[in-house]
């Protein structure tokens, strides 16, 4: 079953229209598809910066818990 897709308006700048305009000419794609692109690309990078923090966390308290423990077994 396809995706429903909704329709957004986007306003930009001149020289950001026109820079967009010239990578889809010279892609060969629409300028909808290159933004499409933009936007999950943006999305992943958010989903993976906010996925490294998380880890990073868990990483300092693994490491605080040990290093609690450690001074119980010496």
């Amino acid at each position: 079953m396809p995706q429903a897709e909704k329709k957004i308006t986007v306003k930009l700048p001149k020289k950001q229209y026109e820079a967009l305009k010239k990578d889809a000419a010279t892609q060969h794609l629409s300028r909808a598809d290159i933004i499409r692109a933009f936007i999950q690309k943006g999305m992943s990078v958010d989903a993976y910066t906010e996925e490294i923090d998380f880890v990073f966390l868990i990483r300092i308290l693994v490491l605080l818990r040990k290093s609690s423990f450690s001074h119980f077994s010496n």
